[in-house]
C-alpha cells in the first residue's frame, strides 16, 4: 500500500486523512472485533427528508402498499402533478444504490413516470421516503 501511495505521491498532491469514515454521504464503521464494517446513510436521508418536507412524517413498513398498480398519465383524465418528482427520484436512486438496496423494486416502479407524474405517482414516491424515515438506523454490513 505504502508503494502506491509514493507512487501517486509523485504525480499528485495528496494527503494521508486516515481510515475513512464518512464519503458521499456514507457512514463507514469499522468494527476489528467482527472484522466487517457497515455502510448507513442516517445523515443523507435525514436531509432528503428535509427537503421534500417529511421531516415528520409517520413510517410505514413497507416501501409500496400491496398490490399497488400505478398507472401512466393520459392526456384529459389525470392531472399532471407540479412537484420536485424527478429530484425525489434522484435522490432515492442514489439511496439505493449505496446502502438500502431493498427500496430497488419501488423506486423502479416510480421511476417510470418522471416524465409525466401525477399525484398518485407523488404519493407512491412519498411513500418510499416514509419507508427510509422508519428504517433510518439501519445499516448494511
Amino acid at each position: 500500500i505504502q508503494k502506491v501511495r509514493d507512487a501517486l505521491a509523485l504525480h499528485f498532491s495528496m494527503k494521508d486523512l486516515g481510515q475513512v469514515s464518512y464519503c458521499l454521504g456514507i457512514e463507514i464503521e469499522y468494527s476489528r472485533e467482527q472484522g466487517r464494517a457497515t455502510l448507513s446513510q442516517a445523515d443523507a436521508i435525514e436531509r432528503v427528508l428535509e427537503k421534500f418536507n417529511m421531516t415528520h412524517c409517520k413510517g410505514v413498513e413497507t416501501p409500496m402498499e400491496h398490490n399497488s398498480v400505478l398507472e401512466p398519465h393520459i392526456e384529459g383524465s389525470t392531472k399532471v402533478y407540479d412537484c420536485p418528482y424527478r429530484q425525489l427520484i434522484g435522490c432515492l436512486m442514489y439511496i439505493m444504490l449505496c446502502t438500502i438496496p431493498d427500496i430497488s423494486f419501488s423506486v423502479g416502479v416510480v421511476s417510470k413516470f418522471s416524465n409525466k407524474p401525477t399525484a398518485v405517482h407523488w404519493r407512491a414516491a412519498k411513500r418510499v421516503l416514509r419507508y427510509l424515515k422508519n428504517t433510518l438506523y439501519l445499516k448494511l454490513e
